[in-house]
């Protein structure tokens, strides 16, 4: 029996939200990141609550994602495969 994972239809694209997301968090989070750090190592305080947002706002984008995405693939259809046989292990 030969079992296939490739699918005749085509992987679909991320949705446009995710797309924006992704352009528009990661790049400021990363940027708000170095500033922060550089502006905390100097003795400021308001340069460690800008790393800590930075990470919060990091994290928080990557949840999203991961809830989007998640929720978009498991919408998708299912293969339709044949059952394993009883292998013995």
């Amino acid at each position: 029996m030969r079992v296939s994972f490739t699918s005749a239809m085509a992987d679909p694209q991320p949705p446009r939200s995710l797309i924006a997301l992704v352009v528009a968090g990661s790049p400021g989070a990363a940027v708000l990141m170095m500033v922060g750090l550089l502006s905390a190592a100097l003795g400021h305080r308001f340069g460690a609550y800008l790393l800590l947002g930075a990470i919060c706002t990091q994290f928080a984008s990557h949840l999203a994602i991961g809830i989007l995405w998640y929720r978009e693939v498991m919408r998708r259809p299912w293969p339709n495969v044949e059952a394993l046989g009883d292998d013995e292990w």
